[in-house]
């Protein structure tokens, strides 16, 4: 089947056994489309059971595959990883475009000394647009690249005037 790819909250893990003695777990995965509830048994449970924490963020990457019972279907993992180091290797360019009446002394001093703090792969593109006059310039690093950082994340999160756009591998 075709491959997904998901960043998840565990909402709720719980590891039990069965009637037979085996253990296996039991997990309620959330994005912000929904959640979902998955079980892993056998190597499945032993091989990503301890990445399913409760309130743990993970990058999850898996298929649907036929069950036994034709017409029914269930979501096989293949990976996880924790979404916090998915973020630095998957990330190719961080755009974010920014009307010019918006920019102040503190943003460009935020901007300059998280780039300087956090080097990193992926490229920084800086839209400044001005509206009324429908114009655009493009600022784009070429020498040094970012690493996508909790302190930006959050920092862009505060600013909705800034629209923000992430481009993976």
């Amino acid at each position: 089947g075709k491959t997904y790819k998901l960043i998840c909250l565990v909402s709720t893990a719980a590891q039990k056994i069965s009637r037979k003695g085996n253990k296996f777990g039991s997990y309620v995965l959330e994005d912000y489309t929904g959640k979902t509830e998955i079980v892993l048994f056998g190597d499945d449970f032993i091989r990503y059971g301890n990445y399913l924490q409760q309130a743990q963020a993970v990058f999850l990457v898996g298929c649907f595959k036929q069950r036994f019972n034709q017409g029914e279907y269930e979501f096989k993992l293949t990976s996880i990883s924790l979404a916090e180091n998915i973020k630095r290797q998957l990330t190719n360019q961080l755009q974010l475009e920014i009307d010019v009446r918006n920019v102040q002394r503190g943003l460009v001093d935020f901007l300059e000394d998280n780039v300087k703090k956090n080097p990193g792969k992926s490229s920084l593109r800086i839209i400044l647009s001005e509206p009324k006059e429908n114009l655009k310039a493009n600022l784009i690093t070429l020498d040094s690249g970012i690493e996508l950082n909790n302190e930006l994340i959050h920092f862009l999160n505060e600013k909705p005037e800034i629209e923000v756009q992430v481009t993976a591998v």
